[in-house]
């Protein structure tokens, strides 16, 4: 079976570069940049397996059943060098592997280069390959694939056409998932990526979403609980803290979008229950603690002192709340 075929949605980039590779106007540099786990890999794969299909359809179809097609599939081609970050990072070493596979003669339709998580290209890789990427050599592609698109270097992003990959929606990652309540959760706290929420399925990733739940309830339930509570040392694992930051971020989401789908919504009887102290707050405090929330995420990464980062967040509830019936003033 052809590879494009198998990958759920995407229908739009599909289309746009199997169109492109009949009228002969297919890139030979092309940039996939989309989050993690959303199908970009496959999509260059697929692409990959149409350029050297020996029996391809007129509409540009692989037949997935030639030597080439069957190779392809099994992830391995001698005219495809696929190439990923060790210790994450792309060295000099990288970058002579590929000229030395690019210097070899060959009677195959196209010579393919894929390069995995591109934003690890080192300085040094990044410049050996320049001349590569700008004037490659006849009948050479190259795929890089990208989840951090302003990490990767500004010298090979400007050789590329960049091709954006948006997450999946629920409907299609819902094919990874039996029909359940759970589902419909762990559906949007995936963001569109099939390896989010295979993640979001293990066991361990299970106990830190309730771990995050649970503090999220106290936060905005408890108002002594930021003074007096023991959440400074349950965020000193700065990996644990940032998952806490995301199911934070997308429980905001799902308060918002569940009180605007839902009528008698008062009550809050159809909240999971650690939104329900939410409802104390106007919309317009959850919406600027989700906007806040995305900064909030970038300086923990950033090596930013959590506690003070969390502090100053949650202060967006404090003297500038408004309760039910009374005047609100965003921060500034």
């Amino acid at each position: 079976m052809e590879i494009l075929t198998t990958v759920y949605g995407h229908d739009r980039v599909k289309e746009v570069l199997r169109r492109a590779f009949l009228q002969g106007a297919l890139p030979y540099q092309l940039l996939f940049v989309g989050p993690e786990g959303i199908g970009k890999k496959k999509i260059a794969w697929g692409l990959s397996q149409i350029l050297l299909c020996q029996r391809l359809s007129d509409q540009g179809v692989a037949c997935g059943q030639c030597s080439s097609c069957l190779k392809i599939q099994s992830g391995f081609h001698e005219s495809i060098l696929f190439i990923e970050p060790e210790k994450n990072l792309i060295k000099i070493e990288k970058a002579r592997e590929i000229q030395s596979f690019l210097s070899l003669s060959h009677d195959e339709k196209a010579r393919i280069v894929i390069v995995d998580n591109a934003h690890f290209l080192n300085q040094q890789a990044s410049n050996a390959l320049l001349k590569l990427v700008e004037e490659p050599p006849a009948r050479v592609y190259f795929f890089f694939i990208t989840h951090r698109w302003a990490q990767v270097l500004p010298t090979i992003r400007s050789r590329m056409t960049k091709i954006p990959v948006a997450p999946l929606s629920e409907e299609d990652l819902s094919r990874w998932m039996e029909p359940s309540n759970e589902a419909t959760e762990l559906l949007r706290f995936a963001r569109g990526s099939v390896k989010e929420l295979l993640e979001q399925k293990q066991e361990e990733s299970s106990m830190v979403r309730q771990e995050a739940y649970e503090l999220f309830q106290r936060f905005f339930s408890d108002k002594n609980y930021l003074i007096l509570g023991d959440w400074r040392d349950r965020i000193k694992d700065k990996d644990k803290l940032i998952l806490y930051i995301r199911y934070w971020l997308t429980s905001l989401h799902e308060y918002l979008y569940q009180k605007n789908k839902q009528d008698g919504f008062n009550q809050g009887e159809s909240l999971l229950p650690h939104l329900r102290g939410l409802m104390d707050y106007h919309d317009d405090v959850i919406w600027s603690l989700w906007e806040k929330g995305l900064t909030l995420e970038a300086g923990v990464l950033g090596h930013r002192d959590p506690v003070l980062l969390l502090e100053e967040w949650l202060l967006v509830t404090e003297d500038k709340q408004k309760k039910k019936g009374f005047s609100y003033e965003l921060m500034d």
